[in-house]
């Protein structure tokens, strides 16, 4: 899958869910943590989303 691909997915989901953890997107993907924590870094400097560290 390619980086846009990805990237796609992830934004569906986050819109679909509201949220979703590196643990999940990583089952869902099939692809590394440090592939998804790059993607959600590129995201995020794009203003797609809004990362949070830990949660309740």
């Amino acid at each position: 899958m390619f980086a846009n691909e990805r990237r796609n997915k992830i934004y569906d989901l986050l819109k679909k869910n509201g949220t979703v953890t590196v643990n999940e997107l990583t089952e869902i993907l099939n692809t590394s943590a440090a592939t998804i924590r790059s993607d959600l870094n590129q995201m995020e400097v794009q203003g797609l989303l809004i990362r949070t560290h830990g949660g309740p």
